[in-house]
């Protein structure tokens, strides 16, 4: 059982062509240098096993060329990054050319002078082999074992490639190990390693050793696994740790061979854990960079110009989550009831209000401008059908509009919404109204026999406009759209808060992004419908006051669900675009969390969470009864759970979710981890719900302050030394270089216990 740090030796083989006009270069590096016409081919070959040090400061990423020719004639590039490099006019003669390869941190790790001969008019070319820089790097390895009495000697030799051998003067301390450390020229060595004892075993291997660098390696030579260690089967691949009333713990971890090892930090708390309370883990696995002082590297972002972010509407998610006057809501009048206002007579789904008239009825709604003060809007019934009416600020129409950022929506567009919100199929079951509704209930008033509701008319609004008053054409993001629970209230109850209310059953719908992401606008009504009868079952019917990540989980949670059945892409359409953001920030925001200085966050986080009780804790089903318990937040979703026959509560199933962070693409064998790589299939009443398998780890990282986080796919791995605040009901996944992939099949891990009672530690291979 050993353990090995292994890499792919590098040969970096330079083909140089030059001609009296020009220098070709070809490099392995990906994007074209601006200045560069020409080529240098940089190939690997061969592969060797060898100890090198971290991957990347080995590897050439940028080149230096530079000659000096006749006539004292001279010409220096630097930062040569493209596949073409090209260096024009060079005089007939006779020139050296150096080429030297920097590594991502800027120092020179490999060089070749050589000379060459310009003639007119002709091509000369040469190939060539970078070597490793003239200095001194350090060798170092640990060798060690669980079992003393397995080796009581050592012996070693170590040979530099194409040299002698020299005997090494090993020595066994602490009875389990022995650590060797060498400066050494840079070059490439072999060494072989012999212990004996009770037991006997051999290490050979060859180290690339570079100036300024250490190459380590830590061996575990354990044959026998100490009491109180850890065996990984498929079956078992996730190990609780338990302290027992101690500050540090040591876990010996055999059967990693081919695996990673991954530490889950999980709050298991209503309340954040500080970072200096949460613990952190070491191994004597490690590298050592580069000493002398190196630029800070700053991670490589690639922006997408059109990655729409959707962000929350602030004032009416605040005011949901606390809405004043709860006592008062389920009883109070119609204003078709109030006087002056008489008509008793609801308004039916399928029934038009006698009153309007598509195309020509106007309306006057309360809305905010960018001041956030409060201006009133006309606007005109555009559409209307089974179920909604939509009504399009007269400013945001445009009869004849065929640009999709002109801010201006048609009628047909208007006519669209009420078909994806209605639906067209047999009893309107492929529409958003009956989708949602069968899953989450009715709006106040809605439902078969409902009085209408606050408007006495049982058609949902749809107002359109220029939400937020922040259109551009190249808008990419903002508020899509929004319920809000005043227009529930009267105004004379409003005004207090400084609010205005439009006294209906409405949704406000941003007229740009349904111009230019109408699927998304789609999947937004589906999102805004949950609000809306979220806020009817809490708050009107029970008196509850449901916090944002509760309600926003359920919202997305609803985009999720009900995507396939009423025609949208759910990978593409709905709240599964919030992966990449939360792969990057899931560490800022916990499941219980609604950070006003992170909204955006907090919603991947929220989704998150929901997206895996759905795949692993019962579906639509499960959110059916979460809506229709008298209980909010985690103590509704213990009571669904338990309605649904899990005997996990809230915290269990949260203990849990960091599998599902973790184990991203598979479920390990026999085992009964959880994972949403899985689809499932529900029913509800006459209709099913698929939630679609997705792989996290496939999703790109996304910073929500600079774009695409390059090159990194999955949730964001920190050190086992970082100590980060967990949020409530928060975690964070560590990992390293060393723990991926492990070539030995052991490996000792320390553990420094959280301060923080609430935090837990996990540990999971894969």
């Amino acid at each position: 059982m050993k353990k090995e740090l292994i890499t792919m030796q590098r040969f970096f083989s330079v083909l140089l062509a030059i001609t009296g006009f020009a220098v070709l270069l070809a490099s392995c590096a990906q994007a074209p240098s601006p200045k560069a016409t020409g080529s240098l081919s940089l190939a690997l070959d061969g592969s060797s096993r060898t100890v090198a040090p971290d991957s990347t400061a080995y590897i050439c990423v940028s080149y230096n060329v530079s000659g000096i020719g006749p006539e004292s004639a001279t010409f220096l590039d630097q930062d040569i990054s493209g596949p073409a490099y090209t260096r024009a006019g060079l005089l007939v003669g006779e020139w050296t050319i150096l080429v030297q390869g920097e590594n991502s941190n800027g120092h020179v790790i490999m060089d070749k002078s050589f000379p060459l001969t310009i003639v007119g008019g002709q091509t000369a070319s040469s190939a060539v082999l970078l070597e490793r820089t003239a200095g001194n790097g350090t060798l170092s390895f640990n060798a060690h074992w669980v079992v003393a009495a397995d080796f009581t000697s050592a012996s070693g030799t170590l040979t530099p490639i194409g040299g002698s051998s020299q005997t090494l003067s090993l020595s066994i301390s602490g009875g389990n190990q022995v650590v060797y450390s060498q400066v050494l020229a840079a070059g490439d060595y072999l060494l072989n390693l012999s212990l004996s004892g009770a037991e006997a075993d051999t290490k050979t291997e060859v180290f690339q050793i570079y100036e300024g660098f250490t190459s380590s390696v830590d061996w575990d030579m354990s044959v026998n696994v100490a009491p109180g260690g850890w065996v990984y089967t498929s079956s078992s691949p996730v190990y609780p740790v338990d302290f027992e009333g101690g500050t540090a713990k040591t876990i010996d971890i055999s059967g990693l061979a081919g695996r990673s090892l991954y530490l889950v930090k999980a709050n298991v708390s209503s309340a954040a854990a500080i970072a200096a309370n949460t613990g952190s883990a070491a191994s004597q696995f490690s590298v050592v960079p580069y000493d002398k002082p190196l630029a800070i590297l700053q991670p490589e972002f690639i922006p997408d110009p059109d990655k729409l972010v959707r962000m929350e509407h602030r004032d009416a998610a605040l005011f949901n989550a606390n809405p004043p006057l709860l006592s008062e809501l389920k009883n109070q009048a119609s204003p078709k009831t109030l006087p002056g206002m008489e008509r008793q007579d609801a308004t039916s789904y399928g029934t038009i209000d006698p009153l309007l008239t598509v195309g020509t009825s106007t309306k006057t709604f309360w809305v905010q401008n960018a001041s956030n003060a409060w201006v009133q809007i006309t606007a005109t019934l555009r559409a209307a059908g089974q179920y909604c009416y939509v009504w399009v600020a007269n400013g945001n129409y445009g009869a004849t509009s065929t640009l999709n950022n002109d801010n201006l929506v048609t009628t047909s567009q208007a006519q669209a919404l009420v078909n994806k919100f209605d639906g067209t199929g047999p009893n309107y079951t492929d529409g958003i109204f009956k989708n949602v509704t069968n899953i989450f209930g009715y709006e106040f008033g809605g439902g078969t026999g409902g009085t209408g509701g606050r408007d006495a008319d049982q058609h949902i609004a749809i107002l359109l406009y220029d939400v937020g008053y922040d259109y551009s054409s190249g808008q990419t993001g903002g508020i899509l759209g929004y319920f809000w629970g005043k227009d529930y209230y009267t105004q004379v109850q409003m005004d207090p808060n400084n609010i205005k209310t439009n006294y209906a059953e409405i949704f406000y719908i941003d007229a740009h992004f349904t111009d230019r992401y109408p699927t998304m606008i789609i999947s937004t009504l589906a999102h805004e419908y949950q609000h809306m009868i979220h806020f009817s079952e809490k708050s009107v019917e029970y008196g509850q006051a449901s916090p944002a990540w509760y309600n926003e989980m359920c919202s997305m949670v609803a985009e999720d669900l009900v995507a396939a059945n009423i025609g949208l892409n759910p990978v593409t359409d709905g709240s599964l675009d919030r992966m990449p953001g939360f792969n990057y920030h899931y560490a800022e925001s916990g499941v219980s969390d609604w950070l006003e200085s992170n909204t955006l966050a907090s919603y991947a986080s929220a989704f998150a969470f929901g997206a895996y009780l759905e795949r692993n804790y019962g579906g639509a089903p499960l959110f059916q009864a979460m809506l229709a318990n008298n209980s909010v937040a985690e103590a509704s979703v213990t009571a669904a759970l338990a309605s649904r026959g899990y005997s996990d509560t809230f915290a269990d199933a949260f203990r849990h979710y960091g599998e599902a962070l973790v184990y991203t693409t598979t479920r390990p064998s026999g085992s009964s981890v959880k994972f949403n790589n899985q689809a499932r299939t529900d029913p509800v009443g006459t209709l099913s719900y698929t939630a679609v398998a997705f792989d996290l780890g496939a999703y790109q990282q996304y910073n929500y302050a600079a774009g695409w986080v390059a090159s990194s796919f999955g949730p964001r791995l920190y050190t086992p030394s970082t100590a980060l605040e967990l949020r409530p009901y928060g975690l964070s996944i560590h990992s390293q270089t060393a723990w991926q992939s492990l070539v030995s099949n052991t490996l000792s891990v320390n553990l420094t216990a959280p301060a923080d009672p609430d935090v837990s530690f996990y540990l999971m291979v894969k």
